[in-house]
């Protein structure tokens, strides 16, 4: 991975703390300093505050590519409802179940299918031939692995926001800096200078759309140019 690609992700907006090393990289967006040097680190405590970046710059990497991978698999959910709308009928609020061994197509009473117990069902369609029983098993296969791929990938998304977060308390609590201030480390003395930029809130869990098809997905995250973690 190129440095300004790293540089890029470490703008990558997750938690409350502004924090980066100097100098900061090439179209990097970054607040004035004030002036004002809060800690004077030496050459060990330089290494280890890094060594708490870069963890951070790794969680960034492996959050931004989940919500990536996130978006990809909304978006195909999205066009198996349509497709499904609009080649089979099927109604994007429902909840629908097919039975391959007698090429039937039902609609369920409740959408909680995955509920106990056994939800009453409408035939709505019975399919007269194999390559159009094929299809329609396709499409509802693809559909539930997706909607289980979403499940996985937000959970993950969720895990990576966590870590990344932790890493951040971990930092301000070594290096006792305030939790609304941002900061940079300026790694050729070793200062720690506060910036005139309050650190921006964290953002709450990320966004979660209800796909047309009843399925939860998670929208990507946008990302932040710079250099700073936020």
């Amino acid at each position: 991975m190129s440095g300004k690609r790293v540089n890029d992700l470490i703008g990558f907006a997750l938690c409350v703390l502004v924090v980066c090393a100097a100098p900061c990289g090439e179209g990097a967006t970054q607040a004035e300093p004030d002036g004002t040097a809060v800690a004077q680190l030496d050459k060990g405590q330089v290494a280890e505050f890094s060594a708490y970046v870069r963890q951070k710059i790794l969680r960034s990497e492996e959050f931004d590519v989940c919500g990536r991978i996130l978006a990809e698999k909304q978006g195909e959910l999205k066009n198996f409802v349509k497709e499904m709308t609009e080649e089979i009928g099927m109604a994007p609020d429902q909840t629908y179940t097919y039975e391959t061994s007698t090429r039937s197509l039902y609609l369920l009473s409740t959408n909680a299918a995955a509920r106990a117990g056994k939800p009453e069902r409408t035939l709505i369609r019975k399919m007269k031939t194999e390559s159009e029983a094929q299809y329609v098993s396709n499409l509802m296969l693809a559909r539930s692995l997706t909607e289980q791929q979403i499940r996985v990938l937000k959970q993950l998304c969720e895990e990576k926001r966590g870590e990344f977060q932790q890493t951040d308390a971990k930092l301000r609590q070594r290096f006792k800096l305030d939790a609304q201030t941002a900061y940079r480390l300026d790694d050729q003395t070793g200062q720690i200078i506060r910036l005139k930029a309050k650190a921006e809130e964290a953002p709450a869990k990320a966004k979660v759309e209800e796909a047309p098809a009843k399925a939860k997905a998670e929208e990507a995250p946008a990302k932040a140019k710079g250099v700073q973690l936020k």
